[in-house]
C-alpha cells in the first residue's frame, strides 16, 4: 500500500495550503499600493520643486531636428545657467552649440544679469507682484494637469530595482478606461503607457518613461502625436536631500495640420548645483 501522503513529505495538503497561503498574504502585506505610491511621489515631486528655486544650476538642451531615416540633418544647443532672481527665474546664456560665448558677449550677458538684478530691486510693489505672480501662474499652469494622474491611469507594482545604488519599487501606468480628463493638459494621459521608478527610502520619482500607444491631437491649430513617440525623465539626489532633474528627453514624431511633418529629438542635461550665494 502507498504510503499515506503525510507520511511520505512530512506535511499534510491542509498544512502546505495554509503555509503557502500565510507565505502569500505575508509577502502582499509588504508590498506598497501602487496608486499610493504615486500620490505620495507627486507630493514629493511639488516639495522638491519648491527647494530646487534655492539653487543656481546648468541646463545644456540640445535639439536634433530628424530625417525620416532618424538620422539628424540639423543639431543646435544653448547651455544656459539658471537661478532665481528677486523671486522669478533667470537664465544666463553660457555656451552655443557646445562653444563658450566670444568675450564680448560673455560680457554682455553679464552686463545683462546685473541690469536685471538692478532693475527687479528697484521695481514697486506692484510691479514685482505682477511679475512674480506671472511666474507662478505658468509654474503651476501644469500641477493641475498632475494632479489628474492618480485618476487618469491604473497603476500595477512591477517589481522592485536598483538605481544609482538605491531601492526603488517599480509601477507600471496604464490609461483608465472612461477616465474624463478634468483639465485640457491632462487629455494626453488617455494614450500614455508608463513607467515610473519610485525611491523606496524617499517616495521620490527618480526615472519616468512614457510612450505614446495612439496618435495625440493637441491644440487648436492642430498638431499630431505619432504613436511610439516617447519621453524619459530622470532624477538625482543632492547631498542636502534635495531631489533634481538631471535629465529630461524626448523623440517625437508629429503633424501640423494636413502638411507639415517633423521628428525631433530632445535632451537636456542638468549639473552645478549650488545653493546661491555658494560656489
Amino acid at each position: 500500500m502507498r504510503p499515506h501522503s503525510k507520511a511520505a513529505s512530512g506535511l499534510s495538503w491542509k498544512q502546505v495550503s495554509a503555509s503557502s497561503l500565510v507565505f502569500l498574504l505575508a509577502f502582499a502585506a509588504g508590498q506598497p499600493d501602487a496608486r499610493e505610491l504615486v500620490r505620495k511621489a507627486l507630493a514629493a515631486w511639488d516639495a522638491s520643486q519648491a527647494r530646487l528655486e534655492q539653487y543656481v544650476y546648468v541646463e545644456r538642451d540640445e535639439a536634433r531636428e530628424l530625417d525620416d531615416h532618424d538620422q539628424a540633418r540639423k543639431v543646435t544647443s544653448r547651455t544656459h545657467e539658471l537661478r532665481m532672481l528677486e523671486g522669478s527665474p533667470y537664465r544666463r546664456l553660457l555656451e552655443r552649440d557646445g562653444k563658450p560665448l566670444p568675450a564680448n558677449e560673455k560680457e554682455l550677458q553679464d552686463a545683462f544679469l546685473k541690469d536685471n538684478t538692478d532693475k527687479r530691486k528697484k521695481e514697486s510693489k506692484e510691479e514685482r507682484a505682477k511679475r512674480i505672480g506671472e511666474w507662478e501662474h505658468k509654474r503651476d499652469r501644469f500641477k493641475v494637469a498632475l494632479r489628474e494622474i492618480p485618476d487618469a491611469f491604473d497603476f500595477q507594482l512591477a517589481g522592485e530595482e536598483t538605481l544609482n545604488g538605491r531601492k526603488v519599487w517599480v509601477v507600471a501606468a496604464t490609461p483608465k478606461k472612461g477616465y474624463e480628463p478634468k483639465d485640457r493638459y491632462a487629455r494626453p494621459f488617455s494614450e500614455l503607457n508608463s513607467r515610473l521608478w519610485i525611491d523606496q527610502q524617499e517616495n521620490q520619482l527618480v526615472k519616468m518613461t512614457s510612450e505614446a500607444r495612439d496618435v495625440i491631437s493637441i491644440g487648436l491649430i492642430l498638431v499630431r502625436i505619432a504613436a511610439g513617440s516617447r519621453a524619459e525623465v530622470v532624477q538625482e539626489r543632492l547631498a542636502d536631500g534635495t531631489w533634481a532633474p538631471k535629465r529630461i528627453w524626448y523623440r517625437i514624431s508629429a503633424r501640423i495640420g494636413l502638411f507639415r511633418k517633423f521628428h525631433i529629438e530632445d535632451e537636456s542635461l542638468y549639473w552645478g548645483y549650488h545653493r546661491s550665494g555658494q560656489m
